[in-house]
């Protein structure tokens, strides 16, 4: 028997995120939806504030947990959906970044004959975080400056005692 079955959640609909160009023309097919998404969390800010609003007229008269519960059900959905949506915007970063990097590569293979190198993933996420830098102008990167602080302090640990000590002297 044969039985109907809906893509978008099923594995063999090529949506996986490991599927390559299947990913990417599952993406481009089902993009319509990112418009019903966007519309159904606006429908449920509304709801929200409505419910908000609701909630603050009732409580002079009295209480009204239903509502209030409710309302805590809609403002979690309208959170999860949001950071949905960031997760989906972040990936879309990611996916374009490697394909450049591949471009480039691409590029450079057939100019120069170099051998070829397969960026992974984390190579992606370094430019990807290089350019938010480079947008944000001349602000300190707080987290790299930690991480520099944390790796000369191991360093420091792993000299023998003796070179510890002077190494304060010196100063």
């Amino acid at each position: 028997t044969w039985e109907a079955r809906d893509p978008r959640f099923d594995n063999l609909g090529g949506g996986g995120r490991g599927a390559g160009a299947d990913h990417e023309i599952f993406l481009r097919r089902y993009r319509f939806l990112d418009e019903y998404r966007e519309a159904e969390l606006e429908q449920l800010r509304e709801e929200s504030r409505e419910l908000g609003e609701l909630c603050w007229r009732k409580a002079r008269k009295r209480n009204r947990p239903d509502v209030e519960a409710y309302k805590g059900e809609v403002d979690e959905e309208v959170r999860r959906r949001e950071q949905q949506d960031k997760d989906r915007r972040r990936a879309a970063e990611l996916l374009d970044a490697q394909r450049r990097l591949q471009r480039e590569e691409r590029e450079r293979v057939r100019s120069t004959g170099k051998t070829p190198y397969f960026h992974g993933i984390s190579e992606a996420r370094r430019v990807l975080a290089e350019q938010k830098r480079g947008k944000k102008g001349n602000v300190r990167d707080v987290k790299a400056e930690r991480h520099e602080q944390k790796r000369a302090g191991r360093e420091k640990r792993r000299l023998p005692a003796r070179r510890r000590g002077a190494e304060g002297l010196a100063t």
